[in-house]
């Protein structure tokens, strides 16, 4: 391992130019692609000469230098080879808009020669990976979620047909040489497709966001000398870090696909990506080297032995957003479908409830797993606030108010019962002489309880003259409106006491007598009304006329 640096102020118009070279070996010269220096016109959404894609909905961009920060930054990457580089972007993982999620970019060629059936050959290409663009996490948008090399092979523009090699998420931030073989099968291909792919295991990207960039150049195919080969093993591939290739005992060992594996150089390396053929070259103290091929078949049941793949706990709230988190995959299916608010994306929300959650998912690979949402009940997340203010209301003496709680039924009574029309069914009428606050106990559907208070205020009226003749009219001095528990004083005009009551309501209205019962004369006496827990203090004058 090497690293050439050309390190040049930025105001002295100076570059700053990182290579980093890795496992560099000489193999065939003939190079199959065309124009793997990536030449082109320099500018946005070009693509070099010699190379396409089957459509035109995002397309790479060609520079011949790159700031990496910006513009004005003081390092600059510029071209491997001859004068420009290729860029290639990875947009938004949930984009809706044609040609649908998991947009990137990628370029395709028709090769200068076809990759012949049955043979080995190596990819190599330089990639510097950079996250300056627009990144948005759902949760952390510093969050910077790497992007995967690709190389397909088909046989016509699009080049679709056979993923030939994939690369672990890159972020290397300087130019580094990546080398990776690969054999074709019993196929022959005209046409590559090279192409930067999502990491697509573990991201919660929010919609039309950038997921940074490869930048390449010097792309190079070469044909591979061979090694007799021995013996074949067909290896069922189980996932991420659990399938294991065993190779036969020797003195070395190289692996190709190198990069896809976990160590290229030992007798039993992990699998880290999905690859369909690897070939390891054994070399011997007592015989002739050789090498072993392994065959990968695909088999969903081997990725995904469990009935469920992923159990998790959500906990319910009431009136709140409960949102439904599944892993990445490029189809969702839900159940019951009627009660998210759209049943075929990866984080719907919840419309009604129920207490279990199923959600098919469709992997890069096609395959289906599913995983599991248990709804918890937890009281205490349900009723927050154990007691709900549900009405609080200023009305007119003589006014009839319908008690409607949130939800639930009723538990037991309602307290105080008075001036109701039922005092244990679920919504009865009040029709109040008083301002009065009433209570009430509910069971909801979970088995929770929770209190409930509906205020009633009526509106207050003190008379300002009474006429305690008997005929009915203005007999005493009734004050519509009065809450509970509110004294009463009244005073004559030498500010004597002449009548108290605690409470003061219709049963005990001041008729015009003293507290002994004698009846007093015509004349102005001064009230006070005094209700500490309402904050109400009213002062005032009634005339009392014979």
């Amino acid at each position: 391992m090497f690293q050439n640096n050309i390190k040049i102020s930025y105001r002295n118009l100076i570059v700053f130019l990182p290579i980093l070279v890795l496992n560099i070996n000489t193999y065939c010269q003939f190079n199959y692609i065309h124009n793997g220096s990536l030449n082109g016109i320099i500018g946005q959404s070009n693509f070099p000469t010699g190379w396409t894609a089957c459509d035109s909905y995002s397309s790479p961009d060609i520079y011949a230098v790159f700031f990496p920060t910006g513009v004005g930054s003081r390092y600059a990457i510029l071209p491997v080879t001859d004068s420009t580089f290729m860029l290639l972007k990875v947009r938004g993982k949930h984009h809706t808009n044609l040609p649908g999620p998991y947009t990137y970019e990628y370029i395709t060629q028709k090769l200068v020669n076809p990759l012949e059936p049955n043979s080995t050959f190596r990819f190599s290409a330089y990639h510097c990976f950079n996250s300056h663009m627009e990144v948005q996490d759902l949760y952390d948008p510093h969050t910077v979620y790497p992007a995967r090399l690709e190389l397909w092979a088909g046989n016509d523009s699009c080049a679709h047909e056979k993923l030939l090699m994939q690369t672990e998420a890159l972020q290397d931030t300087l130019w580094t040489l990546r080398q990776c073989s690969f054999t074709t099968g019993d196929v022959s291909y005209s046409y590559i497709r090279v192409a930067a792919s999502w990491d697509s295991m573990n991201m919660n990207i929010h919609h039309e966001s950038y997921n940074g960039m490869l930048l390449l150049d010097d792309l190079k195919i070469n044909k591979l000398p061979g090694l007799d080969t021995i013996k074949s093993y067909s290896v069922a591939y189980q996932g991420d870090g659990k399938t294991i290739l065993s190779a036969s005992e020797g003195a070395s060992y190289s692996w190709q696909p190198e990069i896809n594996l976990s160590a290229y150089n030992v007798q039993s390396p992990i699998m880290q990506c999905y690859s369909e053929n690897y070939t390891v070259a054994i070399g011997s103290l007592t015989t002739c080297s050789f090498m072993e091929k392994f065959n990968i078949s695909f088999s969903c049941d081997t990725l995904y032995p469990d009935k469920i793949s992923k159990k998790t706990d959500v906990v319910y709230y009431r009136n709140k957003t409960i949102t439904l988190n599944a892993s990445a995959g490029t189809k969702f299916e839900w159940q019951p479908r009627e009660k998210v608010s759209d049943d075929t994306i990866r984080s719907p929300f919840l419309t009604s409830y129920d207490s279990v959650f199923m959600v098919t998912i469709w992997d890069k690979y096609n395959c289906q797993f599913n995983e599991k949402f248990n709804i918890i009940i937890n009281c205490d997340s349900l009723n927050p606030q154990k007691y709900i203010v549900s009405l609080d209301t200023l009305v007119k003496e003589g006014s009839i108010v319908k008690l409607v709680p949130g939800y639930g039924n009723v538990e037991n009574q309602w307290n105080p019962s008075k001036w109701l029309s039922c005092t244990d069914c679920r919504e009865p009428f009040a029709e109040p002489l008083n301002s009065i606050t009433y209570q009430v106990t509910l069971k909801d559907e979970f088995g929770c309880t929770h209190s409930e208070a509906f205020n009633i205020k009526i509106d207050l009226f003190v008379p300002n003259v009474i006429t305690p003749n008997n005929d009915g009219y203005n007999d005493c001095f009734k004050i519509a409106g009065l809450p509970d528990r509110t004294s009463i004083k009244i005073y004559n005009k030498a500010g004597l006491l002449i009548f108290y009551a605690n409470p003061y309501n219709d049963s005990n209205c001041w008729k015009g007598s003293d507290s002994k019962g004698n009846a007093l004369s015509a004349d102005t006496y001064w009230y006070v009304l005094d209700n500490p827990e309402q904050g109400l203090t009213k002062k005032g004058f009634v005339f009392l006329k014979r």
